[in-house]
């Protein structure tokens, strides 16, 4: 069971994801729609990997949010995000996207290819999932 952060503004969208989330067998340290929040949540529960929306509440980040993120301790980041040339545009940190819309159950599917060890090919990849082409630690 891996412990994961879910970084997105719009309730019910977190809600369905935690759900999802659960019922594939991990845990979910909570939902923040700010970048302060999911700071707040990555230092007292340590997850992971945090699924993140690019467009967060109150103007926030979420491609520079993933920066602060890896940059306190490592974390596998999965954008979930209706701006993925956003993403591709900007993103020096991270594994993978997915765009919106998605389904809950498709974002638990691109966790579980994300966390397996040996990228488990038996896994099948849901629509739209793409992994970033730089190295998961970050780009020069």
């Amino acid at each position: 069971m891996a412990n994961l952060l879910v970084i997105e503004d719009e309730p019910l969208l977190g809600m369905v994801l935690e759900e999802a989330l659960r019922e594939a067998g991990h845990h979910v340290c909570g939902i923040a729609a700010t970048p302060a929040k999911a700071m707040e949540l990555a230092e007292r529960h340590r997850p992971e990997l945090a699924i993140v929306d690019v467009r967060l509440a109150g103007n926030g980040d979420g491609v520079a949010l993933a920066r602060a993120l890896v940059g306190r301790r490592p974390m596998i980041i999965l954008y979930a995000t209706g701006d993925c040339e956003e993403v591709r545009r900007r993103a020096t940190v991270g594994e993978a996207y997915l765009p919106k819309p998605y389904k809950g159950e498709w974002v638990a599917r691109a966790v579980d290819i994300l966390l397996a060890a040996d990228g488990d090919a038996a896994i099948e990849p849901p629509p739209g999932f793409r992994r970033l082409e730089f190295a998961c630690g970050g780009r020069d």
